[in-house]
């Protein structure tokens, strides 16, 4: 690694941070194994690892060698060998006692699992070998791509304490384009989205609530033709019957509204209508939740608001 340094200084760029590199490798496949995805059974097409294959024509130890760049398929952003080959050196510190450094990617002589998107090695800066490289970044020091979208959330709390939620999504897609897997910015849009879906619903939950045991089908959707005229966007709630519950669910979906429906009692159904903006920013909310728990699948707060949000779609 001292020699990349020193490389890397003279040539006026830097090593990526680890986060960095995941983020070139990733592509925005938000959640997948590779970088080129889930299959590793197309894996001999994009990497040099362990064994031959397909393109893979390199043998691994204690035979084997690493290919020439471009031997592989690249990725969505036109690099190569994001994965096997040899590790990469990044910035990061591996180990807490800062005596080690981190490596990425895999090599030519280890197995799939190296390959993952999210595999760590790591080494001391002084350790140099034949399957181990490094690769430079230009452009802006990372110390200034890492902190931007943390001023953008901040910006947002602001925007959020004044109910200006559209300027707070537009801070935050911005967020998103610079830190794509930052699990804390797609929590944060998805509150937002579930902030703005619930001012469209009106001064209260549901928007509208009408029981049907009584009446027959005809009525139901009546009551249904007439909620739909004066309710634009918000939630409606209908309990009926099972025949006209299915029936009611069925024109709503004609409408492109968004509906479930539960039990309610042994003879009746309670069918939830979500219409209009509200429906579109509740569904935001909830796809922002699940994207942000597939970067960070232990993130609590983010498995706490997608708890919040379904109960909402489907309560």
């Amino acid at each position: 690694m001292e020699l990349g340094c020193a490389y890397v200084q003279w040539a006026g760029k830097r090593l990526p941070t680890k986060k960095e590199w995941r983020f070139a490798a990733r592509v925005g496949l938000v959640g997948k194994r590779f970088p080129w995805g889930d299959s590793e059974a197309v894996a001999r097409d994009y990497a040099n690892y362990d064994g031959t294959r397909g393109k893979d024509k390199w043998e691994g130890w204690p035979n084997g060698r690493t290919a020439p760049v471009g031997s592989f398929v690249a990725n969505g952003y036109g690099l190569y060998d994001m994965a096997g080959n040899v590790w990469e050196w990044c910035q990061d510190w591996h180990s807490s006692d800062q005596e080690y450094r981190v490596l990425r990617g895999g090599d030519w002589d280890k197995n799939s699992n190296y390959l993952y998107v999210v595999s760590l090695n790591g080494s001391h800066p002084s350790f140099a070998d034949f399957n181990i490289g490094f690769r430079c970044v230009s452009g802006f020091p990372a110390a200034k791509r890492v902190g931007a979208p943390r001023e953008l959330r901040e910006q947002v709390r602001i925007d959020h304490s004044g109910k200006k939620y559209e300027w707070a999504i537009i801070k935050l897609k911005k967020a998103l384009k610079m830190r794509p897997q930052n699990s804390e910015v797609w929590n944060d849009l998805g509150a937002t989205y579930y902030a703005l879906g619930l001012e469209y619903v009106g001064s209260t939950w549901s928007s509208q609530k009408r029981d049907l045991t009584s009446n027959t089908i005809s009525e139901g959707n009546l009551a249904l033709e007439t909620a739909l005229c004066e309710v634009e966007s918000g939630y409606l709630v209908f309990i009926c019957n099972d025949e006209m519950a299915e029936q009611i669910e069925q024109r709503a979906k004609r409408e492109n509204a968004y509906t479930s429906s539960v039990r309610w009692s042994i003879k009746s159904k309670k069918v939830n209508i979500l219409m209009g903006e509200t429906k579109e920013f509740l569904l935001k909310a909830r796809d922002s939740y699940v994207a942000a728990i597939d970067i960070k699948p232990t993130y609590d707060a983010a498995y706490q608001n997608l708890g919040l949000c379904i109960s909402k779609l489907v309560s």
